[in-house]
């Protein structure tokens, strides 16, 4: 079986360190949105929250084994459209357009899997949101990680 909960540990320490930014688990970080805790004072922090959208098995035609794609929702929040922008290209490229991307790391202890592949399914609008004064920005991805079973050690 899978080890959905490693898999999601690779994730957040790659995007953490990848991109330096804060990253929450399902929840937004403590330390992201406005520094003070209220919106108008001081500066806004940017941020991502990493949230599961559950996996789906599949059969690897090749060998017979049970693959799994695995689904996710990056969502990017910031104080202006420039820089949700800025943060969520560095995710992306984070999860598969950097040196240090998220394929070919295999995660899992009893049964190790490696991600295979990145399949990305939204990119997210842009949207400015006015509920509070003045108002952020954020941006929702989707995307999903092929993984296969793997017989080398993990790394994570």
């Amino acid at each position: 079986m899978i080890d959905h909960g490693a898999l999601t540990d690779l994730l957040i320490y790659q995007l953490s360190t990848d991109t330096g930014e804060l990253v929450g688990d399902g929840i937004a970080p403590a330390e992201g949105g406005w520094l003070k805790g209220q919106p108008n004072q001081s500066v806004y922090v940017p941020y991502m929250v990493l949230v599961s959208g559950g996996a789906s098995v599949m059969i690897n035609d090749l060998d017979g084994n049970l693959d799994w794609t695995v689904n996710w929702s990056l969502r990017y929040f910031g104080g202006s459209r420039k820089q949700v922008d800025w943060i969520a290209n560095k995710a992306r490229n984070a999860i598969d357009g950097g040196p240090n991307n998220v394929l070919h790391n295999t995660f899992g202890v009893n049964q190790p899997f490696k991600i295979t592949a990145v399949q990305w399914t939204n990119l997210g609008a842009v949207s400015r949101v006015d509920t509070v004064n003045p108002p952020y920005w954020q941006v929702y991805d989707s995307f999903g990680l092929v993984c296969s079973r793997n017989s080398f050690t993990p790394t994570l």
